[in-house]
């Protein structure tokens, strides 16, 4: 999802370019959840808080970012899509 926003967003980037933005992003979104408030938590208890902040750092979750992201630039590169 987050390499199809960025997508949108700067269409003129290349697939790279667009990988490195969606890991970053993503990266650090998961890092964030290592930070622990009583305001961030109060916004992590709400459904779009949650679902756009997570609630708690998973090593797993970095790994599955990675993967997934490395499947849509698989994809995106077997349909002929891949710009330089």
């Amino acid at each position: 999802m987050v390499f199809c926003v960025w997508g949108v967003l700067l269409p003129r980037l290349t697939t790279a370019k667009l990988a490195v933005y969606a890991l970053l992003t993503s990266y650090a979104d998961e890092f964030s959840q290592i930070y622990q408030s009583d305001w961030i938590n109060r916004v992590r208890s709400t459904p779009a808080g949650h679902l756009a902040l997570g609630s708690a750092f998973s090593w797993f979750d970095m790994l599955a970012y990675t993967v997934g992201i490395a499947l849509v630039v698989a994809g995106k590169t077997i349909l002929g899509l891949l710009r330089s």
